[in-house]
């Protein structure tokens, strides 16, 4: 196998020299392909072929919007480093059979994106600590369309042991830099699943299959997680699952300092879906903030776990938590999942808090350390099972006899649309929970 290491000097000297008037398609056909690092060029005279990108970028190949494309097989284990582009550059598969790399890891690089590749490790070695991972130097990098793995095989997750799990424990996707995305991706057998720590970053339309330790994190300011699906959960350590999370921290000090802006909308969270059950199978918790967030927005988000924290938020000012749908798997309205609001680990008063227009088991607070809590219009059925079209096969619209119906209020709105993008209100006034249904 090949690992294509770019370093940021000459490589970024040699980008300065090319003045190009369009954007070029490059081909990237891999180790062993030609005798000689450069081939000669495709018929059409426009796509430049290489062996290596190490080749391409030696030769001045690539500039600002210009896509690369692999060739389908391994390409070894990809760093970028030092690449600072005005304009998007794309790295994708050729067309055809898609390209895989053992690992991505980018470093000191900005206009990077990332799109319809396969990465998971062949020899057990991953980005520092990810699958696929950026530097808190990086900036507007793009992670899109790719299918992520602990290991190739990793669709068999519901039979692994806990052994398995343990020697598979690879991150899937860590975001450290700012103003980056991971869009329309997959990650599988991971243990946690996908992960943003720079500011103004954005995890949107991803689906965690299968994870051992969180399904999706949002610890860097101004970020968003939205319309990401995550399932299937194991327990093989002591740390607790689950599905969103997020905290604050101030020179390393866990729940210390305050983390703004975090607005997790429109995600489907579930404790197992897989039809193949492990018998590791965790007691999942849906959301849980800890530390201190100020301007927290948790809304139209589908929860079905067994774990006491549906939704839980220990510590926060200016935090909206509406329209959502947090149920216990088996219909149980024995009071968990619950919404629960809290004082701050350390101490601190939330405060400025609205719950309201959800459906849940049950809405808590602390007796103590809360100043500025309004609840309003949260539904929390007797009869979950009727209250939903059919809950035990995962069709969470609202049944045509759900007391939901129309027992929101409008007041308490902050979205046009419901978590399937239709709009939120139909009838007299807006249904409870994350479906918008009559």
């Amino acid at each position: 196998m090949m690992r294509s290491t770019l370093f940021a000097a000459a490589l970024f000297s040699a980008l300065l020299l090319v003045n190009p008037v369009c954007a070029d398609d490059i081909m990237i056909l891999g180790a062993g392909s030609a005798d000689s690092r450069k081939t000669q060029a495709a018929p059409d005279g426009k796509m430049r072929e290489y062996a290596t990108l190490q080749d391409a970028l030696d030769d001045g190949a690539i500039t600002g919007g210009d896509t690369v494309y692999f060739g389908a097989g391994s390409h070894g284990g990809l760093t970028l480093r030092g690449l600072d582009f005005d304009s998007p550059v794309t790295l994708t598969s050729a067309p055809g059979d898609r390209a895989h790399f053992d690992f991505i890891l980018v470093g000191k690089s900005r206009n990077i994106t990332v799109k319809g590749v396969n990465v998971w490790p062949t020899n057990g070695q991953d980005a520092m600590g990810a699958v696929l991972r950026t530097l808190t130097n990086t900036d507007a990098i793009t992670a899109e369309d790719l299918d992520i793995r602990s290991v190739e095989a990793a669709s068999d997750y519901p039979g692994w042991t806990e052994d398995e799990w343990l020697a598979n424990k690879h991150n899937g996707i860590l975001l450290q830099g700012t103003n980056s995305v991971v869009r329309n991706s997959r990650v599988t057998g991971a243990f946690n699943g996908i992960a943003v720590q720079g500011p103004r970053n954005l995890i949107e339309g991803n689906v965690v299959d299968g994870f051992s330790g969180d399904a999706l994190r949002a610890i860097g300011e101004n970020s968003t997680v939205r319309g990401n699906s995550a399932a299937n959960c194991v327990k093989v350590s002591e740390a607790h699952n689950d599905g969103i999370q997020s905290w604050s921290s101030e020179d390393k000090k866990l729940f210390h300092g305050t983390l703004r802006g975090i607005t997790l909308e429109g995600n489907r969270i579930a404790e197992w879906t897989n039809p193949n059950v492990s018998p590791l199978r965790c007691g999942l918790q849906g959301i849980f903030i800890a530390g201190y967030l100020q301007d927290l927005k948790i809304r139209n988000n589908l929860i079905m776990v067994t774990a006491w924290h549906g939704i839980a938020v220990y510590g926060g000012t200016n935090v909206e938590i509406t329209h959502n749908t947090v149920v216990h798997p088996d219909g149980l309205t024995d009071r968990k999942p619950w919404i629960r609001i809290e004082p701050g680990r350390d101490g601190r008063i939330s405060e400025n808090i609205l719950i309201a227009n959800n459906i849940a088991t049950a809405v808590k607070s602390g007796k103590g350390g809360i100043q500025g809590l309004k609840t309003a219009n949260n539904m929390t059925p007797t009869n979950m099972k009727g209250e939903f079209s059919s809950l035990m096969t995962g069709d969470m619209e609202l049944s045509q006899r759900a007391r939901s119906i129309d027992a929101g209020s409008a007041e308490f709105t902050t979205t046009e649309t419901d978590i399937l993008g239709a709009p939120r209100i139909k009838g007299r006034a807006p249904d409870a929970g994350a479906f918008e249904s009559w």
